[in-house]
């Protein structure tokens, strides 16, 4: 069997994959597994995968052959593949370091960090099968070492810990001890003196793998509309905090400002999904909806805020605009009547529009007043 002991490649690791020690299948029936090896020995994965492949069709419940062959697939590039068949090989044997640690960090590396924790958490529970020790503690090191990057503050600093109490000399685990200190250090931001921009920007490059210092960063550039700026870390952020409300909804904010709407409208969608409380984001998504010329979604955006906050002159002009390019005449000119109701001046533009709109739908004042009979109704 080839008892991979791969690495962590998550951050800036750089340690080299290494095969370990081959077992010979002696079953007369397996001399394609074996072929198999002296292909892999030959650094010839495509034959082997297709021997594997023959191998693991008549071989189904031989833990070993869908191992090898995820290990051929992942040395040909074939990252989904190997994903699959470890996990095959873990279905026969949930108990094999290698497939546990090797898993985890394809999924890691592919951006799936929930999928890869528990893989992790089970490779440091077993141990690796070589007889060497120290190639032994130096693959469990690994393993805690790529274990503490899925993870944060304490806990990473722990992972990290056992990381280099089994190698001392790994580098990579020194790094990321260095940055989980920085992260556990970082979450006193809130009660400490705020942090001008230049001085974040300095921490930035001293833990540029710190979350807490990107998104204190990306917060002071947007609170100074350098939207630019902001834009590269809250993408960070937001491809790696998929389930955070608030950061999907903070990328949208900074997409709108930057006239990206399309793209913010996704982001105030997902935003709302992961969290429906998020008030502002109607408000916002009603906006780029308009600027997208999806005035039906702007709508029940602008109902779906109408439930967390009281209608204003904003929302009223936009609701009036929206039904006018859905050209609804008179709903359109009753709306731009109660938005003249509240505007005193505060909106000029808008306010010269909504008046000639009106003009121009409701030339005879049909609808004068109806907007205040509505309110009564209701």
């Amino acid at each position: 069997m080839v008892a991979l002991i791969a690495v962590a490649t998550l951050s800036a690791q750089t340690h080299t994959t290494v095969r370990h020690r081959q077992v010979e299948v002696t079953d007369e029936s397996a001399a394609g597994f074996n072929r198999a090896q002296d292909a892999i020995a030959k650094g010839d994965f495509a034959a082997a995968r297709t021997l594997l492949q023959q191998y693991t069709t008549t071989k189904p419940a031989d833990y070993r052959g869908w191992y090898t062959l995820a290990y051929a697939d992942s040395r040909s590039g074939e990252k989904p593949a190997a994903i699959e068949h470890y996990k095959k090989a873990l279905l026969l044997k949930p108990d094999l370091f290698e497939a546990n640690l090797n898993l985890g960090l394809l999924l890691a590396q592919s951006g799936d960090r929930t999928a890869a924790l528990p893989y992790l958490q089970a490779a440091v529970a077993e141990k690796p099968s070589v007889d060497d020790p120290a190639q032994r503690n130096k693959a469990l090191a690994n393993a805690w070492d790529a274990l503490g990057n899925l993870q944060s503050g304490e806990e990473a600093k722990a992972s990290y810990q056992k990381a280099l109490a089994l190698d001392p000399q790994d580098e990579s685990a020194k790094a990321g001890l260095q940055r989980a200190g920085a992260e556990t250090v970082n979450h006193g931001f809130a009660k400490g003196a705020a942090l001008s921009i230049s001085e974040l920007e300095g921490m930035h490059a001293q833990n540029p793998e710190s979350l807490t210092v990107t998104a204190h960063l990306a917060d002071a550039y947007t609170e100074a509309k350098q939207y630019a700026k902001a834009e590269p870390l809250l993408k960070q952020l937001a491809a790696v905090k998929p389930g955070d409300a608030t950061v999907q909804y903070n990328y949208g904010v900074v997409l709108m400002n930057l006239h990206r709407p399309r793209e913010a409208q996704n982001y105030f969608l997902k935003a709302l999904k992961l969290d429906s409380r998020l008030s502002g984001g109607y408000g916002n998504l009603a906006i780029v909806a308009a600027q997208n010329q999806d005035y039906m979604l702007s709508m029940r955006a602008l109902d779906a805020r109408v439930q967390h906050l009281p209608e204003n002159a904003g929302s009223l002009f936009l609701r009036a605009t929206n039904l006018d390019h859905l050209q609804q005449v008179m709903p359109a000119a009753i709306m731009y009547r109660k938005y003249l109701a509240i505007a005193h001046g505060e909106s000029p533009d808008n306010e010269w529009q909504a008046k000639h709109r009106l003009i121009a739908l409701d030339p005879h004042n049909q609808t004068k007043g109806k907007e205040l009979e509505k309110e009564k109704a209701k």
